[in-house]
């Protein structure tokens, strides 16, 4: 299969292929199928005879009577091809700066590539039965979760910064929240059931540093049995060595757990393994439900698989509900960008099968 070039298009947009072939065909069909890009159609010199191509296929004459397009992508195998094409497209009228002329990208298999296996263990499940909501600000800070919590439940929060939205909602319902950041100074509001300290969360309790395992931290306030907890973490990439330090046990302790993973583009470049070790504890005792990707960070390309650097996660417990395939499509209604200046990030192949 010849990888798409994810990168060089626009999410949404619409987009014409040149070249009719079987790097053609390749192109639309992981435009269609990730919905990443809409492709109006294809462009070949011998365009009669593709009855079976999966988009209309048009002279490239035809260029100059399509306005509705943003890029031109060149679907040829070799680079003098490549090149003669892109001279030909202009010669048309095609500016430059419309024209993406892709390096040749083959696997065997998309399921090959490093990112396909990072999206098996993040794409969420639906859950039968279990309403979702929005807890937190409208924009950073705020995270979707299901909407079955009690009173009966208690909260953690690991970095709460300039935001304390999320902490504010769940102590709306009776929940008391322990608090934890040691990058400030003060919580950004009171509130009788907010118990804040100047700790951060680590993989091992450091005795000359305000930081400390979520295992002591349970012991000390008394929960080291509890299995009605609620975690919210936001620790700036610490989570990936937190989560490879911690217990099982721990984990299970969580009914609902919300995460914010960082850097996955340079996890999956220079620490995969790891990385895959720490998705799949998460799964020992829990399944992802939703995603949702953070704006403010960037959208990289994993062995051709569009992914968001920075993913915030939703996990729930495996025992404590029954799942189902998920008919959602990411962003939900429910979902608001990080970034209000800024589009929210399209998560198409967390929508739906991959190729």
């Amino acid at each position: 299969m010849h990888l798409f070039p994810f990168e060089m298009v626009e999410k949404n947009s619409n987009i014409v292929i040149y070249g009719a072939g079987r790097v053609g065909r390749d192109y639309v069909n992981q435009a269609i199928k990730s919905g990443h890009c809409r492709v109006v159609c294809a462009l070949d010199l011998a365009h009669g005879g593709k009855g079976d191509f999966p988009v209309p296929v048009r002279h490239p004459d035809m260029i100059r009577e399509i306005d509705d397009y943003s890029t031109v992508v060149i679907a040829l195998r070799s680079r003098p091809a490549l090149e003669e094409a892109k001279a030909y497209l202009s010669s048309l009228g095609v500016p430059w700066h419309k024209i993406a002329v892709p390096e040749i990208r083959y696997v065997k298999s998309v399921y090959l590539g490093r990112g396909c296996i990072l999206l098996k263990r993040l794409r969420p499940y639906d859950v039968n039965g279990a309403p979702f909501r929005r807890l937190g600000g409208p924009n950073d800070g705020g995270y979707v979760m299901l909407d079955d919590l009690s009173d009966r439940d208690i909260a953690y929060s690991f970095g709460v910064s300039s935001d304390s939205s999320w902490e504010t909602a769940v102590s709306e319902k009776g929940i008391r929240v322990f608090m934890y950041d040691h990058t400030i100074d003060q919580i950004p509001a009171e509130n009788p059931l907010h118990k804040w300290e100047k700790i951060g969360i680590s993989a091992v309790d450091a005795p000359n540093a305000p930081l400390k395992t979520l295992k002591s931290l349970l012991a000390g306030n008394g929960h080291g049995d509890n299995l009605g907890l609620i975690l919210k973490m936001d620790v700036e990439n610490d989570e990936w060595a937190v989560f490879a330090g911690m217990d099982d046990a721990i984990l299970r302790q969580f009914r609902q757990i919300v995460v914010e993973l960082h850097a996955l583009k340079f996890h999956c470049d220079y620490a995969f393994q790891p990385t895959i070790a720490v998705l799949d504890k998460l799964l020992g005792h829990h399944l992802p439900v939703h995603v949702h990707a953070n704006n403010y960070g960037s959208y990289g390309i994993v062995d051709g698989m569009p992914l968001p650097d920075t993913l915030e996660v939703t996990y729930a417990r495996k025992a404590d509900y029954e799942f189902a395939a998920n008919a959602r499509v990411f962003p939900t209604p429910l979902d608001m960008p990080n970034n209000p200046s800024e589009y929210d990030y399209a998560l198409p192949f967390f929508s739906r099968e991959t190729l």
